[in-house]
């Protein structure tokens, strides 16, 4: 039995391929998605919808990836699912919540997916071609937890060994407890206005435009604006550890 998560990324265009990993692997982890080494992404870019579908594999990787495709265009039904060929290879997945006829699902997807002359076969006669190729996404493990349990046992020995100062010294929490507080404010101070310096020095060596920047609490909200997209990727990867939303999007130039 396989274990799939299925995301949609919203996208007004196709990423390039030397950029798309980023692009697909920033997306997932804003999501909250965690990666075990053995994770496997695969992904396609669906121009009639404007969005990337991701499928991410847990654990083995389904048979319904390697089909022997005899058309070009191809719809296979199983009880569960199904899943779109286009060109011979995966195309796109679509799980079955209800009971429905295959005419009633090849006119959907038709519709869709924007695709004609689509061939349906049952999942059951379909062998298997072992030669077919796919460039997965393969995301590095995921530390977070550890690094979670890490964290909790650090705080865990401070609480402790502030307890215990604490009734042998007297001292007053509520006081501390202000102090800390306010020690907080100014490091979120400091952080704001060290990322805004890096953001307006990466905007004027990168030919891109500072459009707008919205400051909450601790939080930066900026708009980028460049007329060269690789200078939009090179920021996410400058800043991809930080970024908690991304969104994309281009204007197509209008001729007078």
């Amino acid at each position: 039995m396989f274990i799939i998560l299925l995301y949609e990324i919203n996208s007004t265009e196709e990423i390039s391929s030397k950029n798309i990993d980023t692009f697909i692997l920033t997306n997932l982890r804003i999501k909250g998605l965690s990666f075990e080494k053995n994770n496997r992404i695969f992904y396609s870019y669906i121009k009639r919808l404007s969005l990337y579908q991701v499928i991410v594999f847990k654990k083995s990787i389904p048979s319904f990836l390697f089909f022997k495709s005899l058309y070009e265009n191809e719809i296979f039904f199983d009880k569960d699912y199904v899943v779109v060929y286009k060109n011979k290879n995966l195309f796109y997945y679509q799980k079955l919540e209800n009971e429905f006829s295959i005419s009633d699902i090849s006119a959907f997807l038709k519709q869709r997916l924007g695709l004609e002359n689509i061939h349906t076969s049952d999942i059951s006669k379909t062998k298997i071609d072992k030669n077919k190729k796919y460039n997965f996404i393969k995301p590095v493990k995921s530390y977070s937890f550890r690094y979670f349990i890490i964290y909790f046992f650090i705080l865990l020995i401070l609480f402790s060994s502030f307890e215990f100062n604490n009734k042998k010294n007297r001292t007053n929490f509520e006081e501390i407890k202000r102090s800390n507080k306010d020690l907080k404010k100014q490091l979120e101070f400091y952080s704001v206005s060290k990322e805004l310096k890096e953001i307006f020095s990466f905007a004027q060596t990168n030919n891109s435009k500072i459009a707008s920047i919205i400051l909450n609490n601790s939080k930066i909200k900026v708009q980028i604006e460049s007329k060269n997209k690789k200078n939009i990727y090179a920021f996410l990867k400058s800043w991809i550890k930080t970024v908690l939303k991304i969104s994309y999007m281009t204007k197509k130039r209008r001729d007078l």
